[in-house]
């Protein structure tokens, strides 16, 4: 199972990166590493081509569904993928409230 690092401040308060890696990215590096056909592994999985490029750009989000599937052909489990979305997710709202200048107090509910 998936654990989780948490990073904590000197205050004690989590800190989180601003930078956001979609799970598309780390799929693909993983699908990459091992050499596999991009189409080939598509099919396993149950996607269109396109629909796996979409992944890999981060056009598309990871369902609970498509996890398993990863975790079924990859080996490896499911709440690893359904993390990365997550932690992606959270990033980019956060990302959105820095950017709307709001105190640091409100961005790290």
């Amino acid at each position: 199972m998936y654990s989780e690092n948490i990073v904590l401040g000197k205050n004690g308060q989590p800190i989180h990166s601003r930078i956001a890696i979609h799970p598309g990215e780390v799929l693909k590096g993983e699908i990459e590493a091992r050499g596999l056909i991009k189409k080939e592994f598509a099919a396993k999985i149950e996607l269109l081509p396109q629909h796996l490029s979409e992944l890999f750009a981060g056009k598309r989000h990871f369902t609970a569904v498509l996890a398993v599937k990863l975790e079924e052909v990859l080996d490896i489990d499911a709440e690893f993928w359904l993390q990365l979305q997550n932690e992606y997710d959270l990033t980019i709202v956060r990302n959105k409230k820095i950017a709307k200048g709001q105190p640091a107090a409100q961005r790290s509910r």
